[in-house]
């Protein structure tokens, strides 16, 4: 994301709770070529490891969004 800042991009201190949702689509939505997904996909895989962080999923089989 370089043309602005985004809440995505900001780092969480430790007593903050991260409870970001993907949508699965985004998960498999092309933007940008391979390098840059590669680099946002490891950007979400260090970001879950975090133990404040919990990243969800949504699949494509939800019939409607699940309140979190």
């Amino acid at each position: 994301m370089r043309r602005g800042t985004s809440r995505a991009t900001l780092p969480l201190r430790s007593s903050q709770i991260g409870r970001p949702v993907i949508h699965e689509a985004a998960l498999h939505m092309r933007f940008g070529g391979m390098t840059v997904m590669r680099r946002q996909l490891l950007h979400l895989i260090h970001t879950a490891e975090l133990h404040h962080v919990t990243v969800q999923v949504l699949p494509f089989t939800a019939e409607r969004p699940v309140r979190l």
